[in-house]
């Protein structure tokens, strides 16, 4: 047969069986990764095995190459193929070595360029090609360039992993084995670096001169092949046990992850049985009391024995399980994710309690409904309070409107009377003095009337005082601006009407906003003129998604912005001079927003106030 030394003194097998040998060596060396990977495991190591299993799969398959060549003799490219592969075979092991090494030693600069085993192989390519027989040239710059430095890398980073990685306290005999298993890997990629990287085929390579397989046959009797599967059966028996560590990492992952899971369940249990104002329970897919806790039970008055199994339709009064309330509320949760409802509720003895209930779905990561969470809460007393604070706050506001209605008829007459009285006594008093006093008797009356107004106004601004209907605003304005005729003639305003589109709310409140806003803008920015221009106030509005906007521009003096919240106010002015009521804004806003609208302050293109409505399209 092809192959066999002749010339051997010790007992040695045919070169064909150590070829079969070394390949099936290295290819059960991928086996055994690619069975036993765990790609969740360690970083260091689970994340580089695989590359150790490629370079198994392809030296194994390279060696069987040699077979055919012990038994068959080379055919035409054969040696080149088997110089090329043997090239791509050990780019892995450098590969594997430079990565292990790099968290091994925790990532140093030198080991961290991922382009260094391209150069050497682009090295070893370069420098096998220029030999005079390539093929030859190249296998052994292969194993002197990637082969050796691999092996040696692969070595030191096992032997450090096991150092400084695998640290346990419990050194149990199947950790010990483990970290034996990491030490002879470690030793036989130390072994194969020499024997298959330094130690390679003759050739015109100095260092190949001097060391080479040939010699080695010559001084041991045995061929390198056989030392080199040797050390492929040790790394693949070590590299078998020490993936034992995978096991050990999910067994201690499923140990944590039920250690974590106990914990949090007892977190959960502590928490849920610790809460006494809520009522804190699951239920099952079809509304049945899984779990119960002290909230629960204090708010209830059921025992959890007596609950648990039991459908939550025996905490709803009959009109609601008439009504169907109990399978309405899960299907909602069901199809929204929750769903909340507040209402009254039964306890054990047929009691009732006002409750806050918020309904949750469960589901896994699949979808499926695994039930609902419940969270109740006692609201009996906060309706109470709020129900009594309702009934304060209606009889206080009744009590204001009462006395400005009533006020404001002694404040008329006073008005009326000041008047009168001025009149009959206009050319009668010779006192500056006496006029002045009359004169502000009545000033102040007129005040007191417009005032109260106002107050009228403004308690009654947060509820409709008639018909809620479609408000044809140009016409409402239109008869409006007559109605003030007087009073914009006095102050030599003048007052343009854009587009108006029509507006949902009731005439009364609408005719107050308008009103209240133009007699804004003819009390405060009309006396600011000062020879200037007269002052013009245009009212515009316009259609936006959801709703209508209105603007009332003056060319007064306008507002700063530090001051355009303060104006809404009750009795707010930025001027002393006494004139308005101070709560003409204030009406403009109450009304706005009690209809969900808003109201700001701007800058008119003239420079001067806008006063912007936004109201919305149904009230």
């Amino acid at each position: 047969m092809v192959g066999r030394y002749e010339n051997m003194t010790t007992v040695i097998l045919p070169m064909d069986v150590v070829f079969l040998l070394y390949g099936l060596a290295f290819l059960g060396m991928g086996l055994v990764i690619l069975v036993r990977y765990d790609d969740h495991s360690r970083p260091e190591l689970g994340n580089t095995l695989w590359l150790l299993a490629a370079f198994g799969f392809l030296h194994g398959f390279r060696e069987w190459m040699d077979l055919w060549r012990a038994v068959h003799g080379d055919g035409p490219g054969q040696p080149q193929a088997r110089a090329l592969l043997l090239l791509l075979s050990f780019l892995p092991l450098l590969e594997f070595g430079r990565r292990l090494l790099r968290e091994s030693l925790d990532r140093p600069p030198w080991l961290t360029a991922p382009w260094s085993p391209v150069l050497a192989a682009g090295a070893a390519l370069g420098l096998g090609l220029g030999g005079p027989s390539w093929p030859l040239s190249l296998e052994i710059w292969s194993r002197l360039l990637c082969g050796l430095p691999g092996g040696l890398m692969s070595a030191l980073g096992l032997w450090l992993y096991c150092r400084r990685r695998i640290v346990w306290t419990d050194q149990t005999p199947e950790r010990r084995l483990i970290l034996w298993s990491g030490r002879i890997a470690a030793g036989s990629f130390a072994l194969y670096a020499a024997a298959g990287g330094l130690i390679g085929p003759q050739g015109p390579v100095a260092l190949a001169a001097l060391i080479n397989q040939t010699r080695f046959l010559a001084l041991t009797g045995l061929p390198i092949q056989l030392v080199r599967a040797a050390c492929a059966v040790a790394a693949a028996v070590s590299i078998g046990f020490l993936m034992r560590i995978f096991l050990i990492e999910a067994r201690q992952r499923l140990l944590d992850s039920n250690r974590r899971l106990a914990e949090s369940e007892s977190r959960f249990r502590l928490m849920t049985e610790s809460v006494e104002d809520y009522a804190l329970f699951m239920l099952d897919p079809e509304g049945c009391v899984m779990s119960w806790n002290a909230g629960a039970k204090r708010m209830k008055g059921y025992e959890e024995n007596e609950i648990l199994g039991r459908s939550l339709a025996c905490f709803y009064t009959p009109d609601d399980l008439a009504a169907g309330k109990p399978q309405t509320l899960l299907a909602e949760a069901v199809a929204r994710g929750w769903a909340e409802d507040m209402g009254w509720r039964l306890r054990r003895d047929g009691s009732r309690f006002q409750a806050d209930v918020v309904l949750s779905a469960i589901r896994d990561p699949a979808g499926t409904l695994l039930g609902f969470t419940k969270v109740t809460r006692d609201i009996t007393q906060r309706v109470m309070l709020e129900d009594r604070l309702r009934r304060s706050n209606q009889d206080l506001q009744r009590f204001a409107e009462v006395t400005a209605h009533h006020l404001q008829e002694p404040a008329a007459r006073l008005a009326r009377y000041a008047d009168r009285l001025t009149g009959l006594l206009a050319g009668r008093l010779d006192d500056p003095e006496a006029r002045l006093a009359l004169d502000f008797i009545g000033q102040q009356a007129r005040r007191q009337k417009a005032l109260l107004r106002d107050v009228q106004r403004y308690l009654a601004a947060d509820q409709p005082r008639g018909e809620i209907s479609a408000i044809d605003v140009a016409a409402l304005l239109t008869r409006l601006t007559g109605a003030m005729a007087a009073r914009i003639a006095a102050t030599g305003a003048v007052i343009d009407l854009g587009a108006l589109p029509p507006v949902l709310l009731d005439r009364p409140r609408l005719l107050d906003l308008f009103e209240v806003a133009l007699d804004n803008a003819l009390t405060y920015a009309a006396p600011a003129r000062n020879g200037a221009p007269p002052l013009r106030i245009a009212v515009h509005g316009e259609e936006r998604a959801g709703g209508v906007r209105y603007c009332i521009d003056d060319n007064g003096p306008g507002i700063e912005s530090q001051y355009r919240e303060r104006v809404f106010r009750v009795f707010e002015r930025l001027t002393g001079d006494g004139e308005g009521t101070g709560i003409g804004l204030a009406i403009v806003r109450r009304v706005a927003e009690s209809i969900g609208g808003t109201a700001a302050i701007a800058v008119s293109p003239e420079g001067g106030c806008r006063l912007i409505l936004d109201l919305p399209a149904k009230s």
